[in-house]
Parts: structure tokens; sequence; C-alpha cells
């Protein structure tokens, strides 16, 4: 109790300043894992776009870089040119980088939440939201995959230029020029406009209107109408991408999608292991889905005068928005801070008059998120390393040195939905074999154990069968080669090589890369 009395006369200022080392010393630690992990998928690729020779050339990164010439986010391409010039190529300091930004967005996300919960006169909330949003397992692709920095530079921006609002409920400078930045970060700004809408109209008692918060609001929706015309007009981008998967969506997907991004809000332990459960048992799922959607439903009519709830869960919807064209883990970064507001709003509220159950409650949550980040590195640490370990393999033991390109058969994108060598595997196989070496793919596959085996075959014509077990399957990708492609079924994918002695063709089995050995 005398503890519980000290720590209430302590200031503010004070309390702050401790949780801050709370929050350093809580994320050095479960994150010690994720220093381990080697460069692994397209951070190569990342890495050497934007490296520069001397801090002079950093402004070039704002130029239209990026991998289908449609994206426009220089910012992130400028941070990670600072980033690189300091660390080079060593993986350590990246991910390091990537702990520390983390921990930096966790505090700025914690002042939001204090001003939130606020309103409610209980700003012990804010300091559980937080704690949860630190370790919040879904996050893991957005935090460990140095590629994701996009989201992280845009979390802090995103926050700072609310806050900045919210300090009076005005249009500031600073305001206008984070929103501006972030911007220049990701798309998922363009949500900004709305979310300040919402803020004003349910937040602001002194001028609860829609004319009022439509007014702020419509400054940010200028500056937003601007910058897509620019965007438009100098780089010939889009609203979002390409016309391709990442910008063109109907309705139906953008809803499909909102159902899986709130799935993975829900369980964000094993996204693979629930997809199996659901698929395995679809009658089941069905009917536990459908009493969750009534009980959620209800809650809503319950809370249907409660502005708190409502802002909190408006968040998280309009956060999702434009990300809402195609499902990607990491696009959660932002929403997950609006649903571990929610967490504990619901928490607290529901346990009013019992505080010692919601303690307990949100303890018992915190200790899960944390026991399956923790798990979630340690996999992604020592399934990153095997392979690397089959990369070098590789180099010595096929004698590329010999050949004049390497052609890969299969490689597996994701083991255990680790994007090993998901994307840009020619930068990163190039990397760890330390040559120039010509490298082309002509298939990739999900892998469900590193180990799995992938079975391949030669018939007398030359047809090349590789054959996966279980669920997995096969992604096919446009080569250059005369190559006739058959999937025969969703586990066989058979083609025909033109012999070529100046290439080395190789597939992946059992953890490893294989020759393929006699003429075709």
């Amino acid at each position: 109790m005398r503890f519980y009395q000290r720590l209430q006369n302590i200031s503010e200022l004070k309390k702050e300043y401790f949780f801050f080392l709370v929050l350093a010393f809580a994320g050095l630690l479960v994150f010690a894992p994720s220093l381990q992990i080697p460069f692994i998928s397209d951070e190569v690729a990342f890495i050497k776009r934007n490296t520069v020779s001397d801090l002079m050339q950093l402004p070039n990164l704002f130029e239209k870089k990026d991998y289908d010439e449609f994206y426009y986010r220089p910012l992130g391409n400028f941070v990670s040119g600072i980033l690189t010039f300091l660390a080079g190529d060593e993986a350590f300091f990246y991910r390091f980088f990537n702990v520390l930004l983390h921990i930096a967005n966790t505090f700025i996300f914690f002042q939001f939440a204090k001003v939130i919960f606020q309103k409610i006169g209980n700003q012990s909330f804010a300091y559980a939201a937080a704690l949860l949003f630190l370790v919040f397992p879904g996050n893991d692709y957005a935090l460990l995959w140095h590629t994701a920095l996009f989201d992280r530079v845009l979390f802090g921006l995103y926050f700072l230029g609310i806050l900045s609002f919210l300090k009076n409920f005005r249009v500031t400078i600073p305001s206008l020029i984070f929103f501006i930045l972030a911007m220049l970060s990701k798309e998922a700004a363009f949500s900004f406009p709305f979310v300040i809408f919402t803020l004003d109209y349910l937040l602001n008692e002194k001028e609860h209107s829609l004319k009022s918060a439509g007014k702020k609001s419509g400054v940010y929706f200028l500056f937003l109408a601007g910058f897509l015309l620019l965007r438009i007009l100098l780089f010939n981008n889009n609203v979002f991408t390409a016309l391709d998967a990442h910008s063109s969506a109907d309705i139906f997907t953008i809803i499909k999608n909102y159902f899986f991004f709130s799935g993975f809000l829900l369980f964000p332990f094993s996204p693979r292991g629930v997809q199996q459960v659901v698929f395995a048992y679809r009658t089941v799922s069905l009917i536990v889905g459908g009493f969750g959607l009534v009980a959620f439903l209800f809650l809503s009519y319950k809370k249907r005068t409660d502005k708190l709830f409502w802002l909190i869960l408006l968040f998280i919807i309009l956060t999702i928005l434009p990300a809402s064209r195609l499902f990607m883990r990491w696009y959660l970064y932002l929403p997950s801070a609006g649903f571990v507001l929610l967490i504990c709003y619901l928490v607290f509220t529901s346990f009013n008059k019992k505080k010692n159950a919601a303690l307990v409650s949100l303890l018992l949550i915190l200790s899960i998120y944390t026991f399956s980040l923790v798990q979630k590195e340690t996999e992604w640490s020592v399934i990153s390393k095997k392979s690397v370990v089959a990369l070098e393999a590789l180099q010595t033991g096929l004698t590329t040195n010999q050949y004049s390109s390497l052609t890969f058969l299969t490689i597996p994108a994701k083991v255990r939905d680790v994007p090993v060598y998901q994307l840009q595997f020619e930068s990163l196989a190039q990397y760890y074999l330390k040559s120039k070496i010509q490298i082309e793919v002509l298939s990739k596959s999900y892998l469900s154990d590193w180990n799995e085996i992938i079975g391949m075959s030669a018939d007398k014509s030359g047809n090349i069968i590789l054959q996966q077990n279980k669920d997995n399957y096969f992604l096919l990708f446009d080569n250059k080669k005369n190559l006739n492609f058959n999937l025969k079924t969703g586990k066989q994918l058979s083609f025909k090589i033109k012999p070529d002695k100046a290439i080395l063709y190789v597939f992946f089995s059992q953890g490893k890369f294989h020759k393929i050995i006699g003429q075709l």
C-alpha cells in the first residue's frame, strides 16, 4: 500500500521517464532473439537499392526507385539510406534499429493512449495498452522484417501528427508537417484525415458537431488531394500502386480482407495453425464465427452511446481501409494500436469494480502475447539461419563458379510462415554466394517444415516433375527460357528444360539444394 501511495505522489513527468525506461528494458529483453536473424527475403535488395556512398546522395532517394516503379515511399528509403550508410551489411545493426524504432513508436503511442483515456479519468489504461502493443505477436513481420521499415517510420509520424492536433483540437503546422511526412512514408497515411474527423467529432466536447469536425479535417483532405495530384502528375503514380493485385480490388475482396484482418487481430499467435483448424473443421468454425459475430453486434448495441468505444473501433476500421485492397500482415502495424486500446478499454470497463480481476486478465493476455512473440522470433532465427546455411553450402558443394548462370527449379518462399526466400531471391542468393552469377527462379513453394521433401523425377523425354507433400503448393513465375509448364495437379509441376551446359539446374528438398545429375 505504501509503495502504491508513493507511486501516486510521483510527478507525471517522472512517471513517464520511468515508464520509458521500462519499455526500453522490456523491448530489448523481449526482442533479443530477433537480433540473431540474418538477412532473408528482399532485405539485401532493399539495402542495395538505398545504398549511398556519401550523405550528400541521400536526397536522390526521394526519386521514384521502388520495385515496380509505382510505389512512392521516399521517406522510408531515406531512413534506410542513412542506416545503410552507417551499418553497411551487418544484419545485427538493422535488427537492433528495428527494436529501437519500435520502442520509440510504442512510447509515442502511449502518449496518444493517455489523451484518449484521460476523457474517462483513468490513464492506467494507457500503460497497459502500450505494453500490449510492444509485444503484440501479430506484428512479427512489421518488426522483424527490415523491409517493413515503411510501416515503422509511418507509425511514429502518424501519431505525432494526431497528438499535435489533439493538444487544442486545432489544425497546426506541426500536425500538417507530420501528415505530409507520413504520406511520404506509406499509403496507410491516407486514413489520417478520416481519423482526425472522428477524433474531433467524438472526443472534442467543446465543439461536438459534424460541421466543426468537417472544417478541421477538410484541411487535411485538401493536403491529401494535393499530394495525390502531385504524385500522379510528377511521378505517373496511381493512387496506391500499379494496376495489379496491389491496387485493384472490388467491394467483395475488401469485405473478405476485413474479415481476414479482424481474424488476425483476434488470433495473432499462429495464423497458419488457425487457418488449418478452420479448414479442417469448417462447420464448427462457421458456427463459432457466427456466435462471435452475434456477440460483437450485441456488444456494439449495448455500447451504442459509448463514444470512446466507437472512437477506438472506428480508428481500427479507418486505418485498415487504405490496406483493405490486399491482405498483408505487416499492414496491421498501425491498426493493431487501436486493437490493443480496445482490449484494454473493454477489460477495464467490464471489471469496473473488480480492479484485481482486470489486472489479472491483462497480465494473462500480456503473458500470452509475450510468449507467442518470443516463440515467433526464435522460429525466425532458427529457420533463417538454416536458409543461409543452405545457400552457403550451394557455393561450396556445387562449384557454382563453373557455370554462367544458376536456374532454381523450386525454392521455399516461406517455411513455417518465415519469408526466407519470398522476394528478390536473386539478390539474396548473390549476397550469400558472394558471386555476380546470373540467377533465375522458376517456381516457389510454401513449406510447413524446413526438412519437408519435394520430390523430383525426370522421364525419358526430359520432362522434370516436382512434387510436394501435404497441403503445400507452387507459385509460378515468368521466365526467359524455353520451358513448357504443365501443372498436372495442385501438388505436381511438370516442365521441360532446354539443355544448356552453361547453366546449373538445382532444386530444393529436405533442407538442401540439389544439383540435377545427368543429361536432360
